[in-house]
């Protein structure tokens, strides 16, 4: 009990000098507000250095495929990151085979990016529909390389099991790819997978919000990036992403001629090249 005592007068003691003592008691106060300020800074610094470095040199984990380097890729691929840092300019529809027809519209999609990138100008938005495997990705990423930009590849399958948690991840991606001079085509592959329309039957709660929240930028509105969705049918998409679409380019299923010009070209690309090479 003695020690008990002895202990409140002590304490008792030391408040009432602190309370009798105005300088002591602003010291108290600016120390406290001090500490509080440094612990809080502390913990808004670090979150904005790790933003920071996470856009400069790192990836989001929805992104599967890009042309921008990060630490990440370097250590694991080298010589595959090394060749994507280094690749020149090449023509956007190399490789990439198509019917006359949508060949010379592609050529007009291509001049225009291309020159809008050395203007300064807006960028559109882009939808390329049409079967799997007809080179809708393809030419988004020959479409970057082009014209001097980067490209990122994100798809909506990775998208729609996230839920509401989809919608911030979506705007990481679209944050990181706007932070680069150089610009940037964002292509979301499977579209359809998450921005159906919110009318249907199938679409849950949890997908209804992807089309409204979406951070794809209306038409005309300035950006630091092209975006480009890929899917298969063009009527499945909800209106809010129709609205904010300027262009559709549909990449049908290859003809004779054109499946004849494949054969050739992946013929030439893996046997007969390697073989006069020596490999």
């Amino acid at each position: 009990m003695e020690a008990i005592s002895s202990v409140g007068n002590l304490i008792g003691t030391g408040w009432d000098a602190l309370i009798s003592n105005r300088n002591k008691i602003t010291g108290t106060v600016l120390v406290t507000f001090g500490v509080a300020a440094a612990i809080y800074s502390a913990k808004r610094g670090t979150k904005i250095a790790a933003q920071f470095i996470e856009a400069r040199i790192g990836k989001p984990s929805l992104v599967r495929d890009t042309s921008r380097a990060n630490i990440k890729d370097l250590v694991r691929h080298p010589i595959t990151t090394a060749v994507k840092m280094w690749a020149s300019k090449s023509d956007a529809l190399d490789g990439v085979v198509t019917n006359p027809e949508l060949e010379k519209r592609l050529k007009v999609l291509v001049a225009s990016t291309y020159f809008t990138k050395q203007n300064g100008g807006t960028y559109r938005n882009l939808m390329l529909y049409g079967p799997p495997g007809t080179g809708k990705t393809l030419f988004a990423k020959k479409l970057a390389m082009s014209s001097g930009m980067h490209y990122a590849i994100i798809t909506g399958g990775d998208i729609a099991p996230m839920g509401a948690e989809g919608v911030t991840a979506m705007h990481k991606v679209f944050d990181w790819g706007s932070v680069r001079r150089k610009g940037m085509i964002l292509f979301i592959d499977e579209g359809d997978a998450f921005l159906r329309k919110r009318t249907e039957n199938q679409m849950s709660e949890k997908y209804a919000e992807y089309p409204q929240r979406v951070p794809l930028p209306n038409r005309g509105t300035e950006q630091e990036y092209n975006a480009g969705c890929g899917k298969q049918q063009t009527r499945s998409l909800d209106w809010a992403i129709n609205d904010r679409l300027d262009e559709m380019v549909e990449f049908p299923l290859p003809g004779a001629a054109e499946r004849e010009e494949m054969l050739h070209l992946y013929y030439n690309k893996f046997i007969a090249n390697p073989a006069n090479e020596g490999r």
